[in-house]
Protein backbone atom coordinates (compact mmCIF):
# COMPACT_ATOMS: atom_id res chain seq x y z
CA UNK A 1 0.00 0.00 0.00
CA UNK A 2 1.27 3.28 -1.25
CA UNK A 3 -0.03 6.27 1.33
CA UNK A 4 0.91 9.78 -0.38
CA UNK A 5 -0.53 13.90 -0.51
CA UNK A 6 0.94 16.83 -1.79
CA UNK A 7 3.55 17.66 0.67
CA UNK A 8 3.05 13.98 2.98
CA UNK A 9 2.10 16.08 6.17
CA UNK A 10 -2.04 16.28 5.86
CA UNK A 11 -4.13 13.16 4.57
CA UNK A 12 -0.73 11.27 5.03
CA UNK A 13 -0.05 12.44 8.51
CA UNK A 14 -4.02 12.36 9.27
CA UNK A 15 -3.76 8.67 7.73
CA UNK A 16 -0.55 7.30 9.50
CA UNK A 17 -1.54 8.61 13.02
CA UNK A 18 -5.13 7.10 12.92
CA UNK A 19 -2.67 3.71 12.18
CA UNK A 20 0.10 4.52 14.89
CA UNK A 21 -2.96 5.43 17.32
CA UNK A 22 -4.95 2.12 16.16
CA UNK A 23 -1.23 0.02 16.90
CA UNK A 24 -1.20 1.79 20.27
CA UNK A 25 1.72 4.50 20.21
CA UNK A 26 0.86 7.23 22.32
CA UNK A 27 -0.56 10.83 21.33
CA UNK A 28 3.00 12.18 22.19
CA UNK A 29 5.05 9.81 20.26
CA UNK A 30 2.75 10.25 16.91
CA UNK A 31 2.59 13.83 17.35
CA UNK A 32 6.40 13.99 17.61
CA UNK A 33 6.84 12.42 14.57
CA UNK A 34 4.29 14.38 12.31
CA UNK A 35 5.79 17.53 13.36
CA UNK A 36 9.06 15.96 12.01
CA UNK A 37 7.91 16.59 8.75
CA UNK A 38 8.31 20.41 9.43
CA UNK A 39 12.13 19.84 9.36
CA UNK A 40 12.01 18.01 6.56
CA UNK A 41 10.32 20.63 4.36
CA UNK A 42 12.07 23.28 6.07
CA UNK A 43 14.38 23.94 2.60
CA UNK A 44 11.44 23.40 0.49
CA UNK A 45 9.04 26.02 1.98
CA UNK A 46 10.52 28.87 0.49
CA UNK A 47 9.71 28.12 -2.90
CA UNK A 48 6.08 26.52 -2.11
CA UNK A 49 5.78 30.10 -1.22
CA UNK A 50 7.00 31.58 -3.98
CA UNK A 51 5.02 28.75 -6.38
CA UNK A 52 1.84 29.41 -4.39
CA UNK A 53 2.47 33.46 -4.64
CA UNK A 54 2.12 33.51 -8.69
CA UNK A 55 -0.72 31.44 -9.00
CA UNK A 56 -3.22 34.35 -7.10
CA UNK A 57 -2.51 37.93 -7.45
CA UNK A 58 -3.94 38.03 -3.72
CA UNK A 59 -1.93 35.67 -2.22
CA UNK A 60 1.36 37.67 -3.31
CA UNK A 61 0.99 39.54 -0.65
CA UNK A 62 3.89 39.25 1.88
CA UNK A 63 1.05 38.69 4.97
CA UNK A 64 0.47 35.68 2.99
CA UNK A 65 3.74 34.47 3.03
CA UNK A 66 3.21 33.76 6.86
CA UNK A 67 0.45 32.05 6.18
CA UNK A 68 1.14 29.78 3.96
CA UNK A 69 4.35 29.19 6.10
CA UNK A 70 1.76 28.11 8.56
CA UNK A 71 -0.20 26.06 6.32
CA UNK A 72 2.80 24.24 5.47
CA UNK A 73 3.96 23.60 8.47
CA UNK A 74 3.44 20.06 10.73
CA UNK A 75 2.92 21.62 14.25
CA UNK A 76 3.04 19.20 17.13
CA UNK A 77 0.05 21.01 18.63
CA UNK A 78 -1.79 20.51 15.94
CA UNK A 79 -1.97 16.43 15.93
CA UNK A 80 -2.22 16.73 19.77
CA UNK A 81 -5.60 18.57 18.82
CA UNK A 82 -6.56 16.19 16.43
CA UNK A 83 -5.75 13.20 18.23
CA UNK A 84 -7.52 14.25 21.28
CA UNK A 85 -10.72 15.09 18.81
CA UNK A 86 -10.53 11.76 17.37
CA UNK A 87 -10.61 10.58 21.15
CA UNK A 88 -13.45 12.53 22.05
CA UNK A 89 -16.05 12.92 19.48
CA UNK A 90 -15.17 9.85 17.78
CA UNK A 91 -14.29 7.13 20.11
CA UNK A 92 -10.85 6.31 19.30
CA UNK A 93 -9.24 5.54 16.19
CA UNK A 94 -9.88 1.68 16.75
CA UNK A 95 -13.93 2.65 16.90
CA UNK A 96 -13.38 5.06 14.23
CA UNK A 97 -11.67 2.96 11.35
CA UNK A 98 -14.25 0.16 12.69
CA UNK A 99 -17.17 1.89 11.78
CA UNK A 100 -15.89 3.77 8.88
CA UNK A 101 -13.41 1.87 7.34
CA UNK A 102 -15.51 -1.84 7.99
CA UNK A 103 -12.67 -3.47 9.66
CA UNK A 104 -13.13 -6.16 12.44
CA UNK A 105 -12.00 -6.95 15.48
CA UNK A 106 -10.33 -9.92 14.11
CA UNK A 107 -8.89 -7.87 11.45
CA UNK A 108 -7.39 -4.96 13.65
CA UNK A 109 -5.90 -7.59 15.64
CA UNK A 110 -4.06 -9.45 12.66
CA UNK A 111 -2.68 -5.95 12.11
CA UNK A 112 -1.10 -5.50 15.59
CA UNK A 113 0.03 -8.75 15.38
CA UNK A 114 1.70 -8.02 12.40
CA UNK A 115 2.97 -4.61 12.68
CA UNK A 116 3.91 -4.32 16.44
CA UNK A 117 7.32 -6.00 17.59
CA UNK A 118 8.03 -6.02 21.14
CA UNK A 119 10.69 -3.66 22.26
CA UNK A 120 14.23 -5.09 22.92
CA UNK A 121 16.04 -3.48 26.34
CA UNK A 122 18.33 -1.16 24.86
CA UNK A 123 16.00 0.13 21.75
CA UNK A 124 13.91 2.44 23.41
CA UNK A 125 13.73 5.66 22.07
CA UNK A 126 12.97 9.01 23.44
CA UNK A 127 12.76 12.48 22.20
CA UNK A 128 13.67 14.04 25.35
CA UNK A 129 16.78 16.52 24.29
Amino acid sequence: MIVHCTAGKDRTGVFCALVLRLLGLDHDTISREYELTTFGLREAVPRLIEALSTERAEWSDPAMAEKMANMLSSRYDCMMQALDLIDTKFGGAEKWIMENCGFTKQEIETLKKNLVAPVEPGWELSYKM
